[in-house]
């Protein structure tokens, strides 16, 4: 998770045995949420170096 995605206070689930944790959206038929969570994730993002 970024910093910016602390204000959505999504919890974090294991989706299936085995897998690694990932955080979760409850509100899924919201687009506006998932939209706002989509462009504050890759606004934090680190940017990768080139090689």
């Amino acid at each position: 998770m970024v910093e910016s995605n602390q204000k959505y206070n999504m919890k974090e689930e294991i989706p299936y045995k085995g897998a690694k944790p990932m955080y979760m959206i409850e509100d899924m038929d919201n687009r506006e949420l998932i939209k706002d969570i989509v462009i504050d994730t890759c606004k934090d993002l680190p940017i990768k170096k080139k090689k």
